[in-house]
């Protein structure tokens, strides 16, 4: 009889194993899912966590939203509070931009098992720094952000988060990755050298030792794939430490798949 119950225990813990395995795994796909459509939205993810109770999972999001999408929240939050009452007080303006914005997610992995909380990075920013990388950058600005004024502001907001480390690496190489996307092969040369010269800024700030990214494709439209490293400053050689930090992304291009690989080093 003990033999039995010995026996029926250890099938209830492997049975219990298996469940949580299960569950994680699909809190993983529903995450990833999630990140996927918020990137879709215009909503860049700097940071998360995550977490499971009682077979509900616990999203906590920090990101960056896109000037682009953000301009059009923003009308939509004056046409509701000119609907509104003078009795209503009206709610402040970072909510109502979270509120519009899941309402807009169209994702089967937000049912009532997933909760989100979201922590927008954009009031953050500092206007003066913001307007000093702009006029530092203005000359780029005509000749890589002709057509996509607004992906300029995005990179300049999420430059000045960067160096104050308010903000992930990952979101300032997504932002210079769809910035890679739209050029031609004639401006892989000018994109370097802005790249460069942006590298050259950091490492002169009080937060940034060294940073470095390799591109790794058919650059300037060469037939055979190549890699071009374009680095400044000091980078340590550990990579263990928790000052720096390293991202891998890919780049889909009408010339073809790009690989970028950015890492930095904090001081």
């Amino acid at each position: 009889m003990d033999n039995k119950k010995e026996i029926k225990v250890k099938s209830n813990i492997h049975k219990g194993v298996q469940n949580n395995s299960a569950t994680f795994k699909a809190a993983i796909l529903a995450k990833n899912s999630l990140i996927t459509a918020l990137h879709q939205k215009h909503f860049l993810t700097s940071d998360y966590n995550m977490a499971i109770i009682n077979d509900t999972l616990y999203l906590q999001l920090t990101g960056y939203i896109q000037v682009a999408k953000l301009g059009r929240y923003r009308r939509n939050i004056r046409k509701k509070r000119r609907a509104l009452k003078k009795d209503e007080k009206p709610r402040s303006e970072e909510k109502d931009i979270k509120n519009l914005f899941l309402k807009q997610l169209n994702n089967p992995f937000l049912s009532k098992n997933i909760v989100i909380e979201t922590k927008i990075l954009n009031h953050l920013i500092t206007e003066e720094k913001s307007q000093e990388y702009f006029s530092t950058f203005s000359t780029t600005h005509y000749s890589l952000f002709s057509r996509t004024t607004s992906r300029f502001i995005d990179l300049v907001r999420v430059i000045a988060l960067f160096i104050e480390k308010k903000i992930h690496l990952r979101v300032l190489l997504q932002i210079l990755g769809l910035t890679f996307k739209n050029l031609n092969k004639r401006q892989h040369t000018k994109y370097i050298s802005f790249v460069q010269s942006l590298f050259d800024m950091f490492t002169k700030e009080r937060t940034i030792k060294g940073v470095k990214l390799k591109i790794s494709g058919k650059i300037s439209g060469k037939t055979r794939s190549d890699s071009i490293i374009i680095e400044s400053g000091i980078l340590s050689l550990n990579s263990v430490s928790a000052d720096n930090v390293s991202v891998i992304q890919h780049v889909y291009t009408n010339q073809g798949a790009f690989g970028f690989q950015m890492s930095v080093n904090y001081k």
